[in-house]
């Protein structure tokens, strides 16, 4: 019998391509903006800012002997940054880690990539809570059949609504939280086994988590049961808003979100800490809708955005508002972020349109960068335990695993300087152009 390739198979060598080819965009817009722009560092619990609410009203005009005014003040206010803290944890067996030591016997070696790949994805999940609220919801719960959970994606004021599963990857570890009947408990912690692309709002487990409409999924670990608070990043969805986007507190476990930086947006009086937020109620965008975001901002702050910030779909909304007049500049951001942006000009200035495909779809956020800070207690670092930042897994054999930290939260001094368009009409995975495009987180 002849031989052949097939047969032959143990005597040939393979050849390999170089290096790793990742298969994952890991393009993180917004947090890599906003982690540079008015960077603050502080100690303790939380950093406070000093706020003129209001101004001394005893200006009048009058006669040569009208009597003085009686005497007024201005009006003061404190805002309070809490801290967040993020945790990650990667980890690998000693005997992987000697194997791949050396370029001559491994793409990588594994601890730097799992490393590196740990920092990497911490940097996606990130971005995600940057357009988000502190509650930390990555979806709600539609209906729940055995392991199979259906999450919401309507177009809503109330964006984790519309979530649906872009934001799970198999693989993470989630918690349902309670909404209804004991409000913030958690109702179980299960993995993704699967994320379905074709409807884009199931998600099978990998073992059943009773839950019903309504319910929060969260990372596990956000939310401790009965005691929900705010753990994860002021979000921007959280940052600019003027009463009616943030969910009441019955439908987000009891968390009162219209609670800014220490102050009650509703509270009469203090009307200064509410953002600029034009509904379009599922109409389509027009030219006067992003004249009237900039407009309205303007007129209550006495400042104009630096950018737009939204999903591609919106960006290509605009693009068919600007026929015969479509600009591409070149913009350096914060951070080193650069682009070719789209830009729209708003009669006084051209504002650069960036796009960020973990934006909710329908959602376009109007940022003065002046009114954005990052407060930081700890950037990303790895945790070190008697001077080495490894330690032996728990299950006792030679594996060993890694963690990093990162304490440090999004905030504002000046909410009336943001805004945000939404419930866009057409805006959503599809673009508006075709058949829906469902990428991989």
């Amino acid at each position: 019998m002849a031989q052949t390739h097939a047969l032959a198979g143990a005597l040939l060598k393979r050849k390999y391509g170089p290096g790793i080819h990742d298969q994952l965009n890991n393009e993180t817009i917004a947090f890599g903006i906003f982690k540079k722009i008015g960077k603050e560092r502080w100690g303790g619990s939380n950093f406070f800012h000093s706020l003129r609410t209001a101004r001394n009203r005893t200006t009048r005009p009058g006669g040569e002997q009208t009597a003085l005014p009686a005497s007024g003040r201005q009006i003061f206010a404190n805002a309070q940054v809490g801290c967040r803290l993020y945790h990650g944890t990667g980890g690998f067996t000693a005997f992987g880690a000697a194997a791949s030591e050396g370029n001559d016997t491994a793409f990588g070696e594994m601890i730097k990539v799992e490393v590196d790949g740990l920092i990497a994805d911490a940097r996606k999940d990130f971005n995600v809570d940057t357009y988000g609220t502190p509650m930390g919801v990555l979806g709600q719960v539609a209906a729940q059949v055995g392991a199979v959970i259906t999450l919401d994606q309507v177009q809503n004021l109330n964006a984790w609504r519309s979530h649906g599963n872009r934001y799970l990857s198999v693989g993470q570890s989630l918690d349902v939280i309670d909404v209804a009947g004991a409000p913030g408990a958690v109702l179980g912690t299960n993995t993704v086994a699967s994320v379905d692309a074709a409807t884009r709002t199931n998600v099978t487990l990998n073992g059943a988590i009773a839950c019903a409409a309504g319910d929060l999924v969260v990372r596990t670990g956000t939310q401790t049961t009965l005691a929900p608070a705010f753990r994860a990043l002021n979000g921007l969805e959280h940052l600019i808003d003027d009463l009616t986007t943030m969910p009441a507190a019955v439908g987000a476990a009891g968390v009162q979100l219209d609670v800014l930086e220490g102050i009650d947006r509703n509270t009469a009086g203090n009307e200064y800490w509410r953002g600029n937020v034009l509904d379009l109620g599922g109409v389509a965008m027009t030219e006067a809708s992003l004249q009237n975001l900039v407009y309205r901002t303007e007129e209550r702050s006495g400042t104009y955005p630096d950018l737009f910030l939204t999903h591609r779909s919106v960006q290509y909304a605009i693009q068919q508002l600007m026929v015969g007049d479509r600009r591409f500049v070149p913009q350096t951001f914060p951070g080193g972020f650069k682009a070719e942006s789209l830009v729209y000009n708003a009669g006084d200035r051209d504002i650069p349109i960036v796009v960020d495909r973990e934006c909710p779809y329908d959602r376009l956020y109007s940022i003065n960068l002046d009114a954005m800070h990052n407060y930081v207690l700890r950037d990303v670092e790895l945790i070190e335990e008697d001077g080495s930042v490894l330690r032996q897994s728990a299950g006792g054999g030679d594996e060993w695993d890694f963690t990093f930290r990162a304490f440090f939260n999004l905030g504002t001094t000046q909410p009336n300087a943001l805004g945000k368009m939404v419930r866009i009409g057409g805006a959503d995975e599809a673009f508006g152009i075709g058949a829906a495009r469902v990428y991989d987180f």
